[in-house]
């Protein structure tokens, strides 16, 4: 059905039909955080300025804003999706994020796609639905991460791609983020 304020005029000979798409007006964030054990090995503390990003993010999301954090590295740690409301809501995002350390193997694939599900488990598309991935990219577990791409674009989630240590894999952070309509930083 069309908009209610949308002009009711016939069609131009050999325009296609418009397909609307509705989205409702929220702004949901998940950040992704690699606890992996290679977020560890470099004295460049790659771990200790993911957690850092995450936290200063969670601590500056304004109110309204819905946030979310998945800590990962072979399994999923969350705290869930949720709308900001006051600063005990940030502290949580924050808190959760401060207590993750390095361990075990890296799964991007199914921290991406933990994030995308609770994006998309909030209800209605949004017009802002955004993965703040925090990595060094090293991929070695679990759904390669590109598979995943293809739901990204489909249910309307960028991700933005930041890698960690002078041994970040750059192309395929690159390609996540470019992918989805997002972009990659280097730190």
């Amino acid at each position: 059905a069309l908009p209610a304020d949308v002009p009711d005029a016939d069609r131009p000979a050999g325009a296609d039909t418009i397909d609307w798409v509705e989205l409702t007006t929220d702004l949901r964030f998940v950040l992704v955080i690699d606890r992996s054990g290679s977020m560890s090995v470099d004295s460049s503390r790659p771990m200790d300025e993911a957690i850092y990003g995450g936290a200063f993010w969670a601590d500056n999301a304004q109110d309204n804003d819905y946030l979310g954090a998945v800590g990962f590295d072979d399994l999923m740690e969350t705290t869930p999706l949720a709308q900001v409301t006051s600063d005990a809501d940030r502290d949580t995002v924050a808190d959760f994020i401060e207590t993750l350390f390095p361990r075990g193997t890296t799964a991007i694939g199914d921290a991406l796609r933990e994030a995308m599900d609770m994006i998309t488990g909030a209800g209605d598309q949004s017009c802002t639905q955004v993965i703040v991935l925090f990595s060094d990219g090293i991929h070695n577990t679990g759904e390669d991460p590109l598979d995943v791409l293809p739901d990204l674009i489909a249910n309307g989630i960028r991700v933005y791609t930041i890698g960690f240590g002078p041994d970040a894999d750059v192309d395929r952070l690159t390609a996540i983020a470019e992918g989805t309509g997002g972009k990659f930083y280097q730190i």
